[in-house]
C-alpha cells in the first residue's frame, strides 16, 4: 500500500479524460484544421491516447491539468501549428455525460440530430429569452441550464432563423454539438 501512495504522489497530476470541443471549423472552407495533424499538435503537449471525432473539432484524451489550462494550450497549439484562432470549450466526460443526461427534449431521443447542445464558456445569468422567441419557428424550443442551452429544431437546424443568431443573444464563446455527435463522443471518450 505504501508504494501505492508514494508512486500516486511522485509522477505527475492525476490524468483525467477530457474532451475539447472546438468552435467553427471547417466551415465554408474557413479556418480548415485536419485532424491528423491537430492529434499531433495534441500528443506534442502531453496528451495522452489522443482521439478525434468526425471533422468539426471534438478531441478527447488523458491529461493532468484543468479546463482552463487545457482550453489555453488547445487553442495556442492550434494557432501555432495552423495558423488561426479558435475557440475551445473543455468538458470532463462526467460533465458531457450529465449535458446528455439531463436532456429536457425526451422527443429528441428518436431523432437525435434535432437537438443540439451549445455549451458555454461561461454562465449566461439573463439571456434575452423573450428575443430569442421570437426567431423561433414553429416547433423550436430551447432550454438553459447552467453551462449549457439545449436547442431542439425539429424542422432541422440548418433551417432555422433563431440557429443563425445565437450569438447576438448569448454573449460568450459556445459551441454546438447535435445529440447524436454527444453520445459519440462519450463513446470514444470511454474507450480511453
Amino acid at each position: 500500500t505504501a508504494r501505492l501512495i508514494l508512486s500516486r504522489f511522485t509522477g505527475n497530476h492525476a490524468m483525467n479524460t477530457w474532451i475539447a470541443l472546438l468552435r467553427a471549423l471547417n466551415v465554408g472552407g474557413h479556418k480548415k484544421l485536419p485532424m491528423a495533424g491537430f492529434r499531433a499538435a495534441l500528443s506534442g503537449l502531453g496528451y495522452e491516447s489522443v482521439a478525434t471525432y468526425i471533422q468539426s473539432g471534438n478531441a478527447v484524451f488523458r491529461a493532468g491539468e484543468q479546463p482552463p489550462e487545457i482550453a489555453a494550450a488547445n487553442s495556442g497549439a492550434v494557432r501555432e501549428t495552423f495558423g488561426f484562432d479558435v475557440d475551445v470549450i473543455v468538458q470532463s466526460l462526467d460533465d458531457l455525460r450529465d449535458a446528455v443526461a439531463e436532456n429536457p427534449f425526451a422527443k429528441a431521443e428518436g431523432d437525435p440530430k434535432s437537438l443540439h447542445l451549445f455549451f458555454l464558456a461561461e454562465p449566461v445569468e439573463t439571456p434575452d429569452l423573450k428575443a430569442m422567441e421570437k426567431y423561433a419557428t414553429k416547433g423550436e424550443e430551447f432550454r438553459f441550464t447552467n453551462k449549457v442551452l439545449y436547442f431542439y429544431t425539429p424542422n432541422g437546424f440548418g433551417r432555422s432563423a433563431l440557429a443563425a443568431k445565437l450569438g447576438r443573444f448569448i454573449k460568450t464563446p459556445m459551441t454546438g454539438r447535435n445529440l447524436r455527435s454527444c453520445h459519440k463522443i462519450i463513446e470514444l471518450a470511454r474507450s480511453l
